[in-house]
């Protein structure tokens, strides 16, 4: 991959990533850390940084959905309070 993609993507990432949830983090730290990574001394940023440039794109797709879903679920919870 073109490193300026890479790079864009990583940072990309990193601004998605901001908006989820720490559980949604935790996750994506499981799922994209080094096999000898420990996700508990990692940040985020460094799970990013040391990901493999191949899987930016399905990182970036999931982080995606996963905002998207929070988002939904956040104007399902206002629109139930506001009809109360």
């Amino acid at each position: 991959m073109n490193q300026t993609l890479a790079k864009f993507g990583k940072d990309t990432l990193k601004r998605l990533l901001f908006q989820c949830t720490e559980p949604q983090i935790n996750l994506f730290k499981r799922m994209y850390k080094k096999p000898s990574d420990n996700i508990d001394e990692l940040t985020y940023h460094q799970v990013v940084d040391n990901m493999d440039d191949s899987k930016i794109d399905t990182a970036l797709s999931q982080v995606e959905r996963t905002i998207v879903k929070n988002f939904k679920k956040l104007e399902r919870i206002i629109q139930k309070n506001s009809n109360k």
